[in-house]
């Protein structure tokens, strides 16, 4: 099946009243150079629907073009809306950010995600945070929190009346459009070339049989405040470019601009390795995923893209990989992924408590996550420890290191002379007897308290320490 002669995408401007929608799109039709239809009005109220056709920039050397559409947010209007939201690629949720309105945005955020999350490919959603430059606007770490408690979501600060911020929450709405687009094309879905024009859309929304009473709602009108632009050293560039490479398609792309936020730097490590890394996040580039020709990356990020599908229920998320240019115009892979608290870190917490009771149930639950997910991956070769394992929100345990980084993995055909448990284990014993905790009591704790099998064995595992 043959490629459309350019990338045809519909991105929606969705949000509450007051939010910003006709106001955001009549200033990015202005720094395009385009023009804003609305079909009809009534006290600056959108009726139907804001139009703003617009080509330019390049997705595999062809043109793309961008239908944005606004929807109109009077609750009297809902059905004109479901069926606009229901041809998006991408949505804009535009969003009043001070305290008060938020919570109706957020509240009418939630209803738009299931649909969202249940397309295939899923619809991506950017978060487009209005008012910031109101002093009582909720600050940025508390609305990415909130977000992230609801599904993946991307974020951009603006400012309507300003236009600060508005082309930057446009481009990154393409990129997750083109992400979508991307995944279709995988799936051997053509993209439409071709789609109802505006003309064609209001036809179309004037045959749905609602009542317009009620219209006088909220109007669009009246946004203040301001967007910290940003910059980063790593993936700076992903804020204004929208066709990286990215797995998976939508929500890869929407953590990547989370990360391109930070501006982190990466060192370089002894044979070839890059890393960068914050509190909340693990970016790394293993020494042999760096490519010099782009084909030889694309080939190389499908088969990781396959590995990781393939063994999703055995890796913690959120995570990503991105292609994107290195240095000396070659290419890297780039395994993105959010910190959690592995095995290693909730023992030693329990250690330093210094109670062998606690530690002894932390040492049998970890013994026991530890041994389950060794089982499931049996033959892959991961390197599954203490350090590298962590237990998600379910309970279930987790890879926390990137899928196929130059780590030292078990050999199941060449055990150890002790329990490989002891070598695990030695750390966290050391800081609980450092702690001032009893070693005597802790072996006592699992040997008899839990005669279960992993208390056994982890007792057993205890005392080849002292062999």
């Amino acid at each position: 099946m043959s490629a459309p002669s350019s990338a045809t995408l519909r991105i929606v401007y969705d949000g509450a009243p007051f939010a910003g929608k006709t106001t955001s799109l009549r200033a990015l039709a202005e720094m395009l150079g385009a023009e804003v239809t609305t079909p009809a009005e009534r006290e600056g109220r959108t009726l139907y629907f804001d139009w703003v056709d617009y080509t330019g920039g390049l997705f595999r050397g062809e043109p793309i073009h961008c239908e944005l559409v606004g929807v109109p947010g009077q609750d009297a209007l809902r059905a004109r809306r479901q069926a606009i939201v229901e041809s998006a690629d991408a949505i804009v949720f535009v969003a009043d950010t001070r305290p008060e309105p938020l919570e109706e945005a957020l509240a009418r955020l939630r209803e738009l995600v299931p649909w969202c999350r249940e397309q295939r490919p899923p619809v991506g959603i950017l978060f487009q945070a209005n008012y910031r430059d109101v002093p009582s606007a909720v600050p940025i770490d508390t609305l990415r929190e909130r977000l992230a408690a609801i599904a993946p979501i991307a974020l951009a600060e603006t400012s309507a009346t300003t236009g600060s911020g508005v082309r930057p929450a446009f481009v990154r709405a393409v990129g997750l459009a083109l992400s979508r687009l991307q995944d279709r094309e995988t799936e051997g879905e053509a993209n439409a070339a071709t789609r109802e024009k505006a003309q064609a859309l209001l036809a179309r929304l004037r045959s749905l049989e609602e009542t317009l009473d009620g219209e006088g709602g909220a109007s669009d009108a009246g946004d203040t405040g301001g967007a910290g632009e940003g910059s980063g050293a790593l993936f700076s560039s992903e804020r204004h470019d929208p066709s990286p490479l990215v797995w998976p398609p939508v929500d890869g792309r929407v953590w990547l601009y989370e990360v391109a936020e930070l501006g982190l730097v990466p060192k370089g490590e002894p044979g070839g390795a890059r890393e960068a890394s914050s509190a909340r996040w693990l970016c790394r580039s293993p020494a042999d995923a760096r490519y010099d020709a782009l084909e030889g990356g694309r080939r190389a990020m499908v088969e990781l893209a396959r590995r990781h599908g393939q063994h999703r229920e055995l890796l913690s998320t959120p995570r990503a990989l991105v292609l994107t240019p290195a240095e000396d115009a070659a290419y890297r892979i780039w395994h993105l992924l959010q910190r959690g608290p592995s095995l290693a870190t909730q023992l030693s917490q329990a250690a330093a408590r210094g109670s062998a009771p606690a530690l002894a149930r932390e040492l049998v639950a970890a013994f026991e996550a530890l041994r389950a997910i060794r089982a499931q991956a049996a033959g892959l070769g991961l390197p599954l420890s203490f350090e590298t394992v962590g237990i998600d929100a379910r309970g279930t345990p987790r890879l926390l290191a990137p899928l196929g980084a130059e780590m030292p993995a078990e050999n199941p055909a060449d055990p150890p002379p002790r329990s490989p448990l002891a070598d695990e284990a030695a750390p966290i014993i050391r800081a609980f007897a450092e702690s001032g905790g009893d070693v005597g009591a802790l072996l006592h704790e699992l040997g008899e308290s839990d005669p279960s099998e992993a208390g056994r064995e982890t007792a057993d595992a205890l005392r080849d320490l002292d062999d």
